[in-house]
C-alpha cells in the first residue's frame, strides 16, 4: 500500500508601511503556489521570492517560519506565509526656501483707476533662505521717474516666517504715478501800441454866456457849474443869516 500524501501552500504577501508600524497589503504583488504531492509527516521548507520585488525586503519579524516539520494529511493545514515589507520613508524636509519680490508700477487716470505699467513692473527671486526665518524686501533704488511708493496698497515688506513652499513667500510692492490735472491755460494780454488806441472825443455842451462867471476868461463848463452852485449856496446862506439876525433883533425889542 502506498504511503499517504499531502500538499503545501506557500503565500507571498507584500505590504507597504504607510506610516511607522502601519502596514497595508499591496494586493497587486500577492501570489501563492502549491507544492505536492508530499508524504504525510514529512517536512517542507519554503524559499523566498527570487528576486524580491523592488523596494521590498523580507519581513522576518512577521513571518512565523519557512518550515513545516511534519506535514498534515489535510493539505489545507499546511500553509506557509512569507511576508515582505516596503519600509516607511519619512518625507525629506528641505532646509531652504525662496522669496519672490514683485515691483508693480501703476498709472492712475482721471477717475482714480489704476492700471499696471507692465514695461516697468518686474519680479525677482531670492533662494537659499532658511525655512522659518524672516525676510524684508527693499524698495527700488531709485524708484522710476514720476512714480512714488504706494504705502496704502502695499500690505507689507516683511515675511516674519518663511514657508517651506517657496511659492507662498511673495511680497508685492506697489508704486503709483498719481494723476495730475492739466494746468488751465491763462488768457494772454496783448499790448496795443499807443498809436493804435482810438482817441476818445468828449463832446461839450455849449454854455450860455450869461451863466459864465465873469473871471475875465471863459471857464470850462464843469468849473462854471461848480462856481455857479457855490454862488447859489452862498446867497442862500446869507439870506438865512439875515432872517436870523432880524428875528433876534425883534425878540430883543420885546
Amino acid at each position: 500500500m502506498a504511503p499517504p500524501v499531502t500538499g503545501v501552500t506557500v503565500k507571498h504577501i507584500y505590504e507597504d508601511e504607510i506610516s511607522p508600524n502601519n502596514l497595508e497589503e499591496n494586493t497587486s504583488l500577492y501570489h501563492e503556489f502549491t507544492v505536492g504531492p508530499l508524504p504525510v509527516d514529512s517536512s517542507y521548507t519554503a524559499t523566498l521570492d527570487n528576486p524580491i520585488e523592488t523596494g521590498y525586503e523580507f519581513n522576518s519579524s512577521k513571518t512565523i517560519g519557512l518550515t513545516i516539520a511534519s506535514l498534515s494529511a489535510t493539505a489545507s493545514e499546511n500553509v506557509i506565509e512569507i511576508y515582505y515589507i516596503k519600509r516607511y520613508v519619512p518625507p525629506v524636509i528641505t532646509q531652504y526656501t525662496g522669496v519672490t519680490v514683485r515691483h508693480i508700477y501703476e498709472d492712475q487716470d482721471a477717475d482714480g483707476e489704476l492700471s499696471v505699467n507692465s514695461a516697468l513692473s518686474r519680479d525677482f527671486t531670492t533662494v537659499g533662505l532658511t525655512i522659518g526665518s524672516s525676510y524684508t524686501a527693499t524698495l527700488d533704488n531709485p524708484i522710476e521717474t514720476g512714480y512714488e511708493f504706494n504705502s496704502f496698497k502695499t500690505t507689507g515688506l516683511t515675511i516674519a516666517s518663511l514657508s517651506a513652499t517657496a511659492s507662498e513667500n511673495v511680497i508685492n510692492i506697489y508704486y503709483i504715478n498719481a494723476y495730475e490735472p492739466p494746468e488751465e491755460e491763462g488768457i494772454e494780454e496783448v499790448e496795443v501800441p499807443l498809436a493804435e488806441l482810438p482817441e476818445e472825443v468828449i463832446e461839450e455842451d455849449p454854455v450860455p454866456l450869461d451863466e459864465v462867471p465873469a473871471t475875465g476868461e471863459k471857464e470850462p463848463p464843469l468849473l462854471a457849474f461848480i462856481l455857479l452852485g457855490m454862488s447859489v449856496f452862498g446867497l442862500a446862506a446869507l439870506g438865512a443869516n439875515e432872517v436870523y439876525r432880524k428875528s433876534r433883533a425883534s425878540a430883543g425889542r420885546k
